[in-house]
């Protein structure tokens, strides 16, 4: 049995592998974030990038007097919402699916190719966060940090199953493979 494919799979009973869905996050969360080490790990990388991403948006905030009904809202949020894409890749790659990295080829060629995937399945739930956001903010008028909060949580579940499945995709010739990205 091939250890080293930890993108999307959790340990079952024997030997066998069963592959996560959104179903079995939705009907147990709680089941399947104690039986997925991987699945832990993302969800830890990516309350990294909920404090990165909210930080620089109250800096932001602070440093240029930036209120919700205020246009620059949007640029500042996508500018957090960037940097919180990078932060995650970096953490993703070397903690969550390092394994997976260090069985393909760990070169900066191949870190490019990850981190051009990584951010295109981040762009996809970046657009989904960002509507979420200009809905909540400019339309309901609901604070932007716990919009920005409610938007990066409803994205989560996408960004890592594209993440998991394509970003990180690992096939047993020890090469990272890019087919269509899952979105």
């Amino acid at each position: 049995m091939d250890t080293t494919n930890s993108d999307n799979y959790s340990q079952s009973k024997g030997d066998e592998k069963k592959k996560i869905s959104l179903l079995d996050m939705i009907r147990s969360p709680r089941r399947t974030l104690r039986e997925n080490l991987t699945l832990v790990k993302f969800l830890m990388v990516g309350l990294s990038g909920v404090v990165v991403n909210v930080g620089l948006l109250a800096v932001q905030d602070r440093a240029f007097d930036i209120g919700n009904a205020d246009p620059r809202l949007l640029i500042a949020n996508a500018l957090a919402v960037e940097t919180s894409i990078v932060n995650n890749f970096l953490w993703n790659d070397h903690y969550t699916f390092g394994e997976v990295r260090r069985a393909s080829n760990p070169g900066l060629r191949s870190k490019l190719s990850r981190l051009g995937r990584y951010n295109l399945v981040s762009l996809g739930t970046f657009a989904v966060n960002e509507g979420i956001f200009f809905v909540l903010t400019q339309r309901l008028g609901i604070n932007f940090i716990l919009s920005s909060c409610i938007a990066i949580a409803v994205s989560f579940v996408a960004n890592y199953l594209g993440s998991s499945r394509w970003a990180w995709k690992y096939r047993g010739n020890g090469r990272k493979v890019a087919s269509s990205p899952p979105f």
